[in-house]
Parts: structure tokens; sequence; C-alpha cells
């Protein structure tokens, strides 16, 4: 008797296909205002909109 797939199996192979994953670690001490910063509009805007809009703006502008 074969089982099929469940759902989060089938749910975590397309966003493996659909997303890139990207781990970013930031100093407690050195990134501090930013950390804050983060912690006080994730709920709003969520860490991808946040990072992407970060993202964004160095591609558009350069790193300065």
């Amino acid at each position: 008797m074969s089982i099929g797939k469940t759902s989060s199996e089938v749910k975590t192979r397309w966003e493996s296909k659909t997303y890139k994953k990207y781990l970013v670690r930031l100093r407690a001490d050195e990134d501090k205002e930013l950390i804050e910063f983060i912690e006080q509009n994730k709920d709003t805007y969520g860490t991808t909109e946040i990072f992407r809009a970060g993202l964004e703006k160095v591609k558009n502008e350069g790193l300065k």
C-alpha cells in the first residue's frame, strides 16, 4: 500500500522551488538600531519586506 505525500511535504517541495532562502545574522551590539527597527516594524511589514526594501535601495543607489 502506497501512502501519498502529506500536505506539508508538498508545501515544503513547492517552497524550495519557489523561494531562495538567506540567513542573516546581525550582531546585537553593532547592529542594535537595525535590530530595533526590524522588531518595531516586523508585524506591520514582515521581515522579508523590510529586507527587500533595503536591498532594492542598495541595488538602485549602491553601497555608501
